[in-house]
């Protein structure tokens, strides 16, 4: 599909040709590319509507040669909602946080489609860490809704950080799952949470295992699966 059909907003019209192409397409077993996403909004329909690939300034606009070199070894790369990226660089240029060892966190589903919900509290690992958001691998198979609200609460330099927000992708090895997740931060949160990053990068550039953290240092996979 081409950015003509994705369009900036989408509006009645343009979701019911979205949704008629890739209902046909799934039909004659063809591949759906949606090309031109630039909002999260757009994602999430595209997701919720099984399109097979998405690509678009969401994820990354044209770079060099190098640059292009450097996105293939992330494997992986994270759609990152405009609004946020532009207040991050308005603020302080801040880089996502890979980290030698995932962090661990416990995570509870509070609601869905506006409903709260309380299920309890499950471990996870986070795998990396940003303003934005953040990787993590668990054993639950969850969805990608934008309606599915979720918490994290890890302990970060003994201080302790709870935050909310939605899967924006996942991607299943050996039973395990990885997911992207969308923070939903606060306007009274942000300035704290980029100064308590900031301070965890710089403890990280010296070691990998900062204190004040509950970092795992076994294999992830047997971990979890304990």
């Amino acid at each position: 599909m081409s950015k003509s059909f994705i369009g900036k907003e989408l509006n009645e019209r343009s979701e019911m040709i979205i949704k008629s192409t890739i209902f046909l397409a799934k039909g004659l077993n063809m591949t759906v590319v949606a090309e031109g996403v630039e909002t999260m909004e757009q994602l999430d329909f595209l997701q919720r509507h099984n399109c097979d690939v998405i690509q678009g300034y969401l994820f990354s606009k044209p770079v060099s040669e190098p640059e292009f070199k450097g996105l293939l070894k992330q494997k992986v790369l994270y759609p990152t909602n405009p609004d946020e990226l532009a207040n991050i660089k308005n603020r302080r240029k801040y880089n996502r946080l890979h980290l030698t060892f995932p962090l661990s966190a416990q995570m509870t589903l509070i609601s869905i489609n506006g409903r709260k919900v309380d299920l309890g509290k499950t471990e996870v690992l986070v795998k990396d860490i940003g303003f934005g958001g953040i990787k993590i691998v668990s054993t639950l198979e969850l969805p990608v809704r934008s309606d599915f609200i979720l918490q994290f609460e890890a302990m970060i330099m003994n201080q302790q950080v709870t935050l909310n927000g939605v899967i924006v992708w996942k991607q299943e090895d050996n039973d395990v799952y990885q997911y992207g997740i969308n923070f939903d931060v606060k306007p009274e949160e942000k300035e704290g949470l980029i100064q308590l990053l900031n301070r965890f990068s710089s403890q990280l550039q010296k070691t990998p295992l900062v204190d004040g953290c509950h970092f795992i240092q076994e294999n992830e996979i047997t971990y979890l699966k304990k």
